[in-house]
């Protein structure tokens, strides 16, 4: 069999022909208003689960731990986001210094309650602990708020349901404090709208479930073999310790080995993740494309982690180019 083509399975028409013989009804009941139901509903239960869990883990600081408190809090959380929703949807509203600096805006409504809170007392009463618990828990969404507002302000959060948006808001597919998949704007332009569409994005992703199961059993692997009882090789932690003592050959070791076992971790948890979306239709670019093959700096970072830089780039480096173009 062509090595290549069992790689590229996924691309290959017999094998979408077998998928949708096999799926063809689940495949037709599977419609983008369906499933975007189906990934908002989960947003709304990540939303909750995620806000109780953080509460959990700020033990011993002031932050709603009642019932009362903890639902006041959620509830808070969404009708922030719903408010930053429509500020994106009525963007040529808004005032004029914050459609000229919508992300500046944004940070800077965060790190005014950042002020409130440090200028108040703890004793202050329960609404500020439902500030410091949204304080705790929106910097996992302020950069997805960022790409709410970018979509306000090139015009196309005006034709959106907030019941969409919620969806890379609250993303239960999975994530850290970098949005991968950013926006909506981008979800939706690599939506499956076809049968054969949504197999070839299922295929996809189950190939990214299994490429991400291999670099996880072989990351195990290496701990095993170079950090394990032995310590054959020292982790770079313990070499950082031991500063200007650590032996020059173990050193130069521990920094490759460790490239190699972050660039396995970064893998194996982004195609999880980006497997999900494809699941359900987003056939969006993979976080990590083989970043060792990479012949420089700013190539390893679009390989390594593909959503930072996207994030970089959109709001670092593209307003400052559209502001000096203008």
């Amino acid at each position: 069999m062509n090595i290549n083509r069992l790689l590229q399975f996924h691309e290959d028409p017999v094998v979408i022909a077998w998928w949708r013989s096999r799926l063809g009804t689940a495949l037709a009941w599977f419609t983008p208003p369906r499933r975007r139901t189906i990934l908002a509903v989960a947003a709304v239960y990540d939303g909750v689960r995620r806000s109780l869990r953080e509460m959990a883990k700020a033990d011993g600081l002031p932050v709603p731990s009642d019932w009362l408190g903890l639902a006041s809090l959620v509830l808070a959380l969404f009708a922030m986001l719903w408010l930053l929703y429509r500020a994106a949807v009525h963007f040529r509203s808004l005032p004029a210094v914050v459609r000229r600096h919508p992300q500046l805006s944004l940070h800077l409504l965060y790190w005014g309650s950042l002020v409130v809170l440090w200028l108040t007392a703890p004793t202050a009463g329960a609404w500020r602990e439902l500030l410091l618990g949204m304080a705790i828990i929106f910097p996992f969404l302020i950069w997805r708020c960022g790409y709410l507002l970018l979509s306000g302000q090139y015009g196309r959060a005006a034709s959106t349901r907030f019941a969409d948006q919620i969806i890379p808001l609250w993303p239960a597919f999975g994530g850290s404090n970098t949005p991968y998949g950013k926006g909506l704007d981008y979800l939706s332009k690599s939506e499956a709208k076809t049968e054969d569409e949504l197999a070839r994005s299922q295929l996809a992703g189950i190939k990214l479930f299994i490429l991400g199961l291999i670099w996880n059993a072989a990351m195990n692997l290496m701990e095993r073999s170079f950090y394990g009882p032995e310590n054959a090789i020292p982790r770079l932690s313990q070499l950082v310790v031991q500063g200007a003592q650590a032996p020059l050959l173990a050193s130069w070791a521990s920094i490759y080995c460790e490239l190699v076992w972050q660039v396995l971790r970064h893998a194996a948890h982004g195609h999880m993740i980006i497997g999900t979306l494809r699941l359900f239709g987003f056939n969006v670019f993979r976080n990590t494309y083989k970043p060792l093959l990479s012949e420089s700096v700013l190539e390893f970072w679009n390989r390594y982690y593909y959503y930072f830089k996207e994030l970089m780039a959109n709001f670092f480096f593209l307003p400052t180019f559209t502001q000096l173009g203008s």
